[in-house]
């Protein structure tokens, strides 16, 4: 989706930004959709939203399952509308399919149907029904995204855990030396039911071999 669009006048636009947040929303809601993209993407969050980013030429159906996979986030503009809407109702399921945090602000106040309901157990609700625009939301909503954005990034202690719990304490284990990649880490072949295997130098030998740490 990096692709180089032109200008008017000859003028090639920047390439797209990777998007973060996938916007999800009835057509009968566009006008709500597009003001909260203006909103993230002040805010420096890039998102993915159709018409605007639906390329020619390709299924559309293909380029909203890729999109929903490459995001972080995704935002469901709710109304009544999308309530009812099966497109709206696949983009949700493919969100929870590929394990995509979800955002919802309200737009009009309605319950969601048992079908969305099953898939919308998210904890960042925004309720932007309430009189006036539904720009005086959009401070909170941006707030909630860089939450959820930055909640994300930062693994969690069972993670941080697991992974010091299968990295060995030492480097040498008897006349075996375990290499390091290109990163700077020990160079991990895999893991299996035995243990976590390293790739490692027979200092005996003087040659490679595959050493398992338990």
């Amino acid at each position: 989706m990096n692709q180089v669009d032109s200008r008017p006048g000859g003028q090639p636009e920047s390439p797209k930004l990777p998007h973060t947040v996938f916007i999800s929303h009835s057509s009968d809601d566009s006008w709500a959709a597009e003001r909260v993209c203006v909103a993230l993407e002040a805010a420096g969050i890039h998102c993915w939203i159709a018409p605007r980013d639906v390329l020619d030429g390709r299924s559309y159906s293909g380029q909203i399952t890729e999109a929903i996979r490459r995001a972080e986030v995704l935002l469901l503009v709710f109304s009544q509308a999308s309530n009812r809407s099966k497109q709206v109702l696949r983009e949700v399921e493919r969100a929870a399919h590929f394990k995509v945090d979800l955002l919802a602000l309200k737009i009009e106040p309605v319950e969601p149907l048992d079908d969305l309901a099953y898939f919308l157990g998210v904890e960042h609700w925004l309720d932007g029904s309430k009189p006036g625009p539904p720009e005086q939301h959009f401070p909170s909503l941006v707030h909630h995204a860089i939450e959820l954005l930055s909640a994300r990034k930062k693994p969690s202690a069972a993670q941080e855990q697991s992974s010091s719990s299968e990295e060995p304490e030492a480097e040498s284990f008897a006349h075996f030396r375990i290499l390091r990649g290109p990163d700077g880490s020990l160079f991990r072949l895999g893991k299996g039911g035995m243990g976590v295997t390293y790739k490692a130098i027979d200092t005996r030998l003087d040659k490679p071999v595959c050493r398992v740490a338990r």
